[in-house]
This record gives structure tokens, C-alpha cells and sequence, in this order.
């Protein structure tokens, strides 16, 4: 894991939406097809603890068991970096609220992704498009016109 000065730098920052259409199959969805072939892209993916604490709520009320969450939570840590939620991530956080509005969790996750390194934050919450902080380019890749 990283030390408090150094970035991981990965790709795409995948939001917890994402990650819940890529493994949750709904009939006649096609958010699942494009949701699990973005997270298995191979690309160099990051999630933080706030992705992981919202994957685990939505599941459990989708009827989803604990066993079965925390086999899909280990095999997402086997295949993204954990970015972890020190200070500067919330310092991040409360600039971005400050600038764009955006509600306080979303400004956690672009925020995340920022201190990250990340040149994508894969999200449909978002402005497709929008770039933040010069970085950061939000893609819905649910969209189909997303890059």
C-alpha cells in the first residue's frame, strides 16, 4: 500500500454503482454486460472503503448473502488498489463540494480518485464527460457513446 505522499497510479476509478450492475444480473438489463466487461477490462482499477461500505448496503438489500458479498469484495481487492481515506482525501472532498456542489459522498469518490491518480472515475452519477480538478474525466460507461 502506498505511503501518505505517494499516489496509486491506476487508470479508472470504478464507483460503487458500477461495480453493483457488473455483478448483480438483472433480466433484460444491459447495464450488466457493459458494467462487468468495464470492470474486467483489465485496466489498472481503483476502489476506496466508502465504494466498498456502499457495495456491501446495496447488496444486502438486494437479498444478496454475506458469503457471497465478501467472495465478490475479495475478488475485487484481488483486482483493483484500495485507495485509503486519510485526510487528504476529505480535504479533497470538501474543495470539490465547495466548487462543484456535487453532494458530499459523490465529492468522496471523485476526491478518492483524484488523490489516486486516476485519469477516469467510472460513474453514472456524474456529468459524463465533466473533468475535474485537470485531471479527472468522469465516463458513464453505461452510455453509448462512452469512451
Amino acid at each position: 500500500m502506498p505511503g501518505p505522499s505517494e499516489a496509486v497510479h491506476a487508470s479508472a476509478f470504478v464507483d460503487t454503482n458500477i461495480w453493483v450492475y457488473a455483478h448483480l444480473k438483472a433480466p433484460g438489463d444491459p447495464r450488466h454486460e457493459c458494467a462487468l466487461a468495464r470492470v474486467q477490462s483489465g485496466d489498472a482499477l481503483v476502489i476506496s472503503p466508502q465504494v466498498v461500505a456502499e457495495y456491501y448496503n446495496v447488496m444486502l438489500h438486494n437479498a444478496q448473502s454475506d458469503a457471497w458479498i465478501q467472495a465478490n469484495l475479495l475478488a475485487m481487492f484481488a483486482c483493483t488498489q484500495l485507495q485509503p481515506a486519510r485526510a487528504e482525501v476529505l480535504t479533497t472532498a470538501l474543495g470539490l463540494r465547495n466548487r462543484y456542489g456535487f453532494s458530499f459522498w459523490d465529492c468522496q469518490i471523485a476526491a478518492a480518485a483524484l488523490q489516486a491518480g486516476c485519469g477516469s472515475l467510472l460513474t453514472e452519477d456524474l456529468q459524463h464527460g465533466q473533468v475535474l480538478g485537470k485531471q479527472l474525466r468522469v465516463i458513464n460507461p453505461l452510455r453509448d457513446d462512452a469512451q
